[in-house]
C-alpha cells in the first residue's frame, strides 16, 4: 500500500494500480448515472431486482472499476452493500455485453461512457 492524496493506492498482482478509498468518486458516478437514467440514486443503490435498475447498477460497477475508483468490495459497499462477487459479476457482464454489442445495453452504455477516463 502506498498513501497518496487522501487515499491508498494498491498494486494488484498484475501491477495495475487502483485507488482503494475513493468513495466520493463512486458516489459521483452513482449521481451521474441517476441523472441520466431518471432513477433516484437510492433505487440504483438499493436491492431491487428490476432488470432496468440492475442494468444501470452494472454500468455503475463497470465505470467505477474502469476508472480504478476502488476495489470490488468498496464499490459494492457504495452500491448498497453488494458482495464483492456481485460487483465482479457486474463488471464481467458489462464487458461481455459490450463485446457482444448488445443493442439494448449499448444504448445505455453510450449515454454514460463519457464518464470513463
Amino acid at each position: 500500500l502506498v498513501r497518496g492524496n487522501g487515499y491508498y493506492i494498491r498494486a494488484t498482482k498484475d501491477h495495475h494500480l487502483y485507488k482503494t478509498n475513493n468513495v466520493g468518486a463512486i458516489r459521483k458516478v452513482i449521481q451521474e448515472v441517476s441523472a441520466i437514467s431518471g432513477f433516484h440514486h437510492s433505487k440504483i443503490m438499493g436491492k431491487s431486482r428490476v432488470v432496468e435498475l440492475i442494468e444501470w447498477r452494472i454500468l455503475v460497477s463497470y465505470i467505477c472499476r474502469m476508472n480504478a475508483y476502488g476495489t470490488f468490495n468498496s464499490i459494492g459497499r457504495e452500491l448498497g452493500g453488494l458482495h464483492h462477487s456481485s460487483v465482479l459479476n457486474h463488471f464481467e457482464r458489462a464487458q461481455n455485453m459490450i463485446d457482444c454489442n448488445d443493442r439494448h445495453f449499448m444504448t445505455k452504455y453510450n449515454l454514460i461512457k463519457h464518464l470513463i477516463k
